[in-house]
């Protein structure tokens, strides 16, 4: 199981071991080696979380092998195996790194510069019959670009805008502004704030939104309730390294 691990390969059966210790080290194993599999066919859809629960696990499990070859009362050819395990736990999490910025350059390289006014306006056009809960207000100067697959921050933003026409108060407003470093989607009601203010997770974000937060992080973006009386969501977006229309 070592030496397929140590050549990359995630189905390997890991064996049971007689010393408890071991058998605490490959039970854990053959977990992680699970979940690696399971994100693995995720892993474009999810490679902001993949970060996270790959690369976390294998960094616990290498502690756990560190510790289990200094374990005085180890045979030495259980020791010998140890290491081995250790070389290949270094060697899986180098080739996590590479699957994730590998992710992250071919979801940068389907990314275009886009105008995101439109796609905002698309955004609250979808929240068909449910405008007429409240008054929706769109300021969106044109020539703001992103570098964002454009339905997917359609989906978001809409997303958002259900939210709050949904469980909100009072006008809804969409708002966007290019901030020099990054480009800010603001989308808010006049009801009080859901949430303390903070990053929200996947794992946090309520269940309505959860898969709108993880489509952000995709892309890049990053979603956050704004410290504010009212509720706000933030959504910054990496700007497009093509000069803004309406700076050119």
């Amino acid at each position: 199981a070592a030496r397929a691990l140590a050549r990359g390969s995630t189905g390997v059966e890991v064996p049971h071991y007689g010393i408890p210790e071991a058998e605490s080290v490959g039970a854990a194993l053959r977990e992680g080696l699970a979940r690696i599999d399971r994100m693995h066919e995720r892993e474009q859809q999810f490679a902001v979380n993949a970060s996270h629960e790959l690369r976390s696990p294998i960094t616990a499990l290498a502690l756990r092998v560190e510790g289990l070859g200094l374990h005085p009362s180890l045979p030495d050819d259980a020791r010998a195996e140890v290491a081995e395990l250790r070389r290949g736990l270094d060697r899986l999490s180098t080739a996590v790194v590479e699957v994730l910025e590998s992710a992250r350059d071919e979801r940068d390289a389907g990314a275009q510069a886009v105008d995101a006014a439109p796609l905002l306006a698309e955004a609250v056009d979808r929240l068909g019959s449910r405008r007429v809960r409240r008054r929706v207000e769109l300021a969106a100067p044109g020539g703001v670009l992103v570098d964002v697959p454009a339905e997917a921050l359609t989906e978001v933003v809409a997303a958002l805008l259900d939210d709050c026409v949904g469980t909100g108060r009072g006008t809804v407003r969409v708002e966007l502004a290019h901030r020099g470093t990054h480009v800010e989607v603001v989308v808010s009601d006049e009801g009080p704030a859901r949430g303390a203010p903070d990053l929200v997770h996947p794992d946090s974000a309520p269940l309505h939104l959860a898969a709108a937060v993880t489509t952000a992080e995709s892309f890049g973006g990053r979603l956050m309730v704004a410290d504010a009386h009212t509720h706000r969501y933030r959504l910054l977006l990496p700007r497009s390294e093509v000069t803004t229309r309406h700076d050119a």
